[in-house]
């Protein structure tokens, strides 16, 4: 296991055991996370400057805000692109409680995002 995921214990929300967030969504976002700390880990300029990562359709941020928190500044900034307003203004709250600086919502269309310069999609 890897050193983000060994340290995943923060709270991303509580809940019941047992509940659908313990048997679905808390493990489904555990393994997103190792995958794509893969993909960072081998992009050529890791640690040399924040990579920049774009969500698309990233809703209310849970992988998001889970990204960006993990990763801290230093090593990512993160865009998530959805085209409900209310999944917007919802992941934004819930990234400013979690005092997030590296993370921006965007309420679009994916098929008119400008990709240019991002390191992962």
């Amino acid at each position: 296991a890897s050193q983000i995921l060994a340290s995943f214990g923060t709270p991303l929300r509580t809940s019941p055991e047992g509940s659908r967030w313990q048997r679905k969504k808390k493990p489904q976002l555990q393994w997103m996370l190792g995958q794509i700390e893969q993909v960072i880990r081998s992009h050529p300029e890791h640690g040399q400057r924040p990579l920049r990562l774009v969500d698309v359709g990233g809703g209310k941020g849970n992988l998001s805000n889970l990204l960006a928190e993990t990763f801290g500044e230093e090593f990512v900034t993160v865009q998530v692109v959805d085209i409900s307003q209310s999944a917007v203004r919802n992941g934004e709250m819930r990234a400013m409680r979690r005092g997030l600086g590296n993370i921006r919502y965007d309420a679009q269309d994916a098929t008119t995002l400008d990709v240019s310069g991002v390191d992962v999609v």
